[in-house]
């Protein structure tokens, strides 16, 4: 695990998922008419380069890092 930021990653594979009644339900769902949760990441705030003044990383460089 990760903990040099606020982001923690974990191994999903390890995971004993537990949602079957909700993929079930999936298919049959009124999306439209429910609630959602909308999340997102400011890339400038996550992964900064100290040695270039402490710059954001651009989404190409993010993308070479994952």
């Amino acid at each position: 695990m990760v903990t040099e930021t606020s982001s923690m990653v974990y191994d999903l594979e390890r995971y004993q998922w537990s949602d079957q009644k909700w993929m079930e339900e999936r298919p049959v769902k009124e999306w439209h008419r429910s609630a959602i949760s909308i999340y997102e990441v400011h890339l400038g705030s996550w992964r900064r380069i100290a040695e270039e003044g402490n710059r954001s990383l651009s989404y190409l460089e993010h993308r070479s890092r994952l």
